[in-house]
């Protein structure tokens, strides 16, 4: 449903939120597969755990606070950021991590 209402999101609050989200989920990502160490069966599930852990206890908050219409768009913006930075990181674990020739 956000994807649909994305052209009315990115006009209210711009694109930093999502550009912040991916950037944020990038670290998380690196930071969770570091964790699961030279285990590759895990490294993909550690990195997701690591990275999917915010945006949903966010708008959780956001919600029962009756937040400003404005902060919840920028949460599900965020969102659409992490969103995009995990399809990339499966599809790269997918190759096997190795860049593409």
């Amino acid at each position: 449903m956000a994807l649909i209402d994305m052209p009315s999101i990115l006009k209210e609050i711009g694109w930093l939120p999502s550009v912040i989200g991916f950037a944020m989920t990038g670290i998380a990502l690196a930071v969770g597969a570091s964790f699961a160490g030279r285990d590759k069966d895990v490294r993909p599930a550690a990195a997701i755990a690591a990275a999917m852990r915010n945006p949903g206890l966010a708008l959780l908050i956001a919600t029962l606070n009756h937040a400003q219409p404005e902060v919840t768009l920028g949460i599900i913006s965020y969102a659409v950021g992490i969103a995009i930075a995990i399809i990339a990181f499966l599809q790269w674990s997918k190759r096997g991590g190795k860049p593409k020739k």
